[in-house]
């Protein structure tokens, strides 16, 4: 007596069904992006605290955290607060394995690639901020200065969070080693995408922060067309930035905690690729139109 049903008909209508899931509010949505900027935000302290942790083994972040100061675990804490809907993307971006599968999965989930670069701008202006002083006290070139202010951000936030994988919560002579050829990668290859940019007249979102605004686009990229700056723009920032520096971050993280040493680079990078593409393209195309409505030569023609 089945009426006509198969068996595995059955079982499947029987079997509990999914509840289906809700729209996401603007509330909600906003609060994903507030969380995303708040776990920016705890990056800042984090970094100056390993750039600490590599002159003193590790024992100020140690010291900090028996004081109650544990950026991983409050990250966590917040991962917790997302939307149901944020906590699937970001789940569906986890998973993805491979170059082209990660790329994938952050194209299909346009959400986690907003919310990677919110995220990324705490730290981003941190570096900024000690670029325009090497840029003002030190007066070194904008495109070194950014590349530089980078480095130091980045060196640090990998030398703390290498730390806290740690067992002893500490780091040994190599594993701060690790922190500083990681962060010595990011300003290289900053410094390299700086200057091609400088050299090819593209808009380099870093060089602009450091130069402190729209004045730092170089005079070339502003004469080009609105389409043309985003695009390359975007290839600078993403291709020659971007993607080299988060594969050799998650390299040299690898190196330091024992992992095997391709675990997650080719991922990392082609988050890089995207993010850095569309903040980098973003930027230029922004910066650029704002300067060329600023200069009275572009405004007369």
């Amino acid at each position: 007596f089945n009426n006509g049903y198969s068996a595995s008909e059955i079982v499947d209508y029987l079997a509990p069904q999914p509840e289906p899931q809700k729209e996401t509010s603007v509330l909600e949505r906003a609060g994903d992006y507030g969380i995303s900027a708040i776990k920016g935000a705890i990056g800042v302290p984090e970094a100056v605290v390993g750039l600490a942790d590599m002159v003193t083994g590790g024992q100020a972040g140690k010291a900090l955290e028996q004081l109650g100061f544990r950026p991983e675990e409050a990250k966590a804490f917040l991962d917790e607060h997302y939307s149901d809907a944020q906590k699937l993307a970001n789940a569906n971006l986890n998973e993805a394995q491979g170059f082209l599968g990660k790329a994938a999965a952050a194209v299909q989930n346009p959400s986690t690639i907003a919310h990677a670069i919110v995220e990324s701008l705490p730290a981003m202006g941190a570096g900024g901020v000690i670029g325009r002083g090497l840029v003002q006290g030190a007066k070194v070139a904008p495109w070194v200065a950014g590349a530089i202010g980078e480095g130091v951000v980045g060196g640090g936030l990998a030398a703390e969070q290498m730390r806290q994988q740690t067992e002893e919560g500490t780091l040994t002579a190599g594993q701060s080693g690790a922190a500083l050829a990681s962060g010595a990668g990011t300003a290289a290859f900053g410094a390299l995408g700086g200057k091609l940019a400088d050299r090819f007249g593209f808009a380099d979102i870093d060089t602009i922060i450091a130069k402190g605004g729209a004045d730092a686009v170089a005079a070339d990229a502003v004469k080009k067309g609105f389409l043309r700056r985003v695009a390359e723009s975007g290839i600078s920032e993403g291709a020659f930035e971007e993607m080299p520096q988060s594969m050799q971050e998650q390299l040299w993280q690898n190196v330091a905690t024992d992992k095997p040493i391709m675990q997650g680079v080719v991922e990392s990078g082609a988050m890089g690729l995207i993010t850095g593409g569309v903040m980098g393209g973003v930027g230029g195309g922004f910066f650029g139109a704002k300067q060329k409505s600023e200069d009275p030569a572009e405004t007369a023609n």
